[in-house]
């Protein structure tokens, strides 16, 4: 897990859309995909339910959410303190 995916994963529960997530990142909406994706496993839980007409932020994912929000502001927090 690294700031980035934690970054994407904030991103796209905010707007609930990979890609309006990928043009606000100024990444690729399939990156954006691979990097959820690639925090799902290793968190081995699935955060988002995708199906074609709506993207929804499962239970774990709220609460992954909180945590991620945490962990950034926590980072943002120390960069800046140095």
């Amino acid at each position: 897990m690294n700031f980035s995916q934690l970054r994407c994963f904030i991103y796209v529960v905010d707007n609930l859309s990979f890609t309006v997530a990928a043009r606000k990142l100024d990444f690729s909406q399939s990156a954006v995909s691979k990097s959820i994706k690639e925090l799902e496993k290793e968190v081995n839980v699935k955060l988002l339910d995708r199906s074609p007409h709506k993207l929804m932020v499962t239970a774990a994912g709220k609460y992954f959410y909180q945590i991620a929000l945490d962990i950034l502001k926590k980072r943002d927090s120390a960069v800046d303190y140095m």
